[in-house]
């Protein structure tokens, strides 16, 4: 009688631990199993459309294409993970809406390689998550949402040489995809193992984003981890982002929207980033992006803080704030112009102004480039205080090491000013010839600022002579300089 008393005790336990909280339905009435093997597309979608918050359970669901439904969401159990389907056929087609992402060309030119190959940035317009034309919807909770990247074939790729000539395989776009939508709340989860960029919002509007970590291997081929894409109205907070590419980025592409809209009113604050390109990336697409204001962070990156017109076709950026970063990074500052395109705009058509960057300290190996295609307006540089190391290539070893005269390049500026800017700098590489060169900057000021030298090359601490290995790897880079 005991035996059976407690066989029923165990029993009412289990299903009360997964039994939906009360105003939620349980995702498990609708028929999904949680087994990891069982395909929970078609049961999970059910849940969904019935509309409310679906409850997950500690399991993992194995699913294809899901699409959101207004007045309702995702909510994951600690333990819960939804774990993206390695079959191609669970996945919406590209074409399913012209808002969508179409699958990119199975070959491109490389310019290393003087030929044709597949590029290293080729994705299918498939989604693990989809919201298009939603709205009040929430993906929040304990548990995590995986893209399953390594059941794709090579997408993680260590070695410099074969993230360049490796073919990429089939893969998913974007794991999460949230289209012309309003307000969005992602509270909470984990999101890991992307096959390629994590989460897009795309021309959504009344945006919050607190308490998410996004996680993946640090070589995997386009992992950018949240991309804020011509959204209006977001705060995003407290969140830790290790991405493989851009850990956040900040841009407005209305190429294939109804919408046409600027990003702007972005708060980002409280964040740890790490990357193997940009911490925080400004500039893509077509449109405008200002108004943005970033606090508070945290970041080891190839590059800090980016701004760029990028592929030529960026309209404005304007009212950017960057303010108190603790950094680890190659370069802290970088304003850019074109990536090997010219300029699709007019020049008087492109604006880039009112760029404020306040309380930088950590590390890094260049202090600051501004190199655009067009002059930039009234930048504020208002204490940064850093440390000059070492070149750090197991960041992004296949990138072009910096051929700078000096650790700070101003070019093209109209009206920058440089407050409290203190460089220590211990350059045994011998890397640099002057601390500042400037060509075509007009009304530049600088108050307070120290930047540094040492007159006698390689007395750094903590900078060894290179061993021999290490000669050699660089050396078997030179090709690509």
């Amino acid at each position: 009688m005991k035996k059976i008393f407690m066989t029923l005790l165990c029993a009412v336990a289990c299903m009360a631990l997964s039994a939906a909280p009360v105003g939620m339905s349980n995702v498990r009435d609708f028929g999904a199993k949680g087994d990891g093997k069982t395909l929970d597309t078609a049961a999970i979608q059910k849940a969904l459309d019935a509309g409310g918050i679906v409850h997950f359970p500690a399991g993992t669901y194995l699913t294809g294409t899901i699409y959101l439904r207004s007045n309702g969401g995702i909510d994951l159990a600690a333990g819960a993970t939804i774990l993206g389907s390695p079959n191609k056929e669970h996945y919406n087609k590209s074409d399913f809406s012209p808002k969508n992402r179409q699958d990119t060309p199975l070959k491109n030119w490389s310019r290393f390689h003087k030929k044709f190959t597949r590029p290293i940035d080729w994705s299918s317009g498939a989604h693990l998550i989809i919201g298009l034309n939603v709205h009040d919807v929430v993906i929040r909770g304990q548990g995590t949402i995986n893209g399953n990247r390594d059941a794709f074939g090579p997408i993680a790729v260590e070695k410099p040489e074969d993230r360049i000539t490796v073919p990429m395989p089939w893969r998913p776009g974007e794991m999460i995809w949230i289209c012309e939508s309003d307000r969005i709340v992602f509270d909470g989860v984990r999101l890991v193992d992307p096959t390629f960029w994590t989460c897009v919002l795309s021309m959504c509007n009344e945006v919050k984003v607190k308490d998410i970590t996004v996680d993946m291997n640090l070589w995997t081929r386009n992992g950018d981890g949240f991309t804020i894409d011509g959204c209006r109205n977001v705060v995003m907070t407290n969140c830790i982002i290790h991405g493989a590419d851009d850990a956040i980025v900040i841009k407005s592409d209305h190429r294939r929207t109804e919408r046409k809209q600027a990003c702007e009113n972005v708060v980002i604050s409280n964040c740890v980033l790490k990357s193997t390109c940009y911490g925080i990336r400004v500039g893509v697409g077509n449109g405008t992006m200002k108004n943005v204001r970033i606090d508070n962070v945290v970041c080891t990156a190839r590059i800090g803080a980016f701004l760029g017109v990028n592929w030529g076709i960026v309209k404005e950026i304007s009212d950017i704030t960057f303010s108190n970063f603790t950094i680890d990074c190659e370069t802290a500052i970088y304003i850019k112009g074109t990536d090997w395109v010219r300029l699709k705009r007019d020049e008087k058509d492109v604006v880039i102004k009112d760029i404020v960057f306040r309380n930088f300290k950590g590390k890094v190996h260049k202090v600051m480039t501004v190199d655009p295609d067009i002059p930039v307006k009234n930048i504020l540089v208002d204490g940064l205080h850093v440390r000059l190391r070492q070149i750090d290539r197991s960041l992004c070893p296949y990138r072009e090491l910096p051929k700078a005269r000096a650790p700070i390049t101003l070019k093209k500026v109209h009206n920058l000013t440089l407050r409290d800017v203190i460089v220590d700098w211990e350059d045994p590489w011998h890397t640099y010839v002057s601390p500042i060169t400037v060509d075509e900057v007009y009304n530049l000021r600088m108050d307070g600022c120290e930047l540094g030298g040492l007159k006698k090359w390689g007395t750094a601490d903590n900078f060894p002579k290179p061993t021999p290995e290490q000669v050699k790897y660089r050396n078997s880079w030179k090709h690509f300089y």
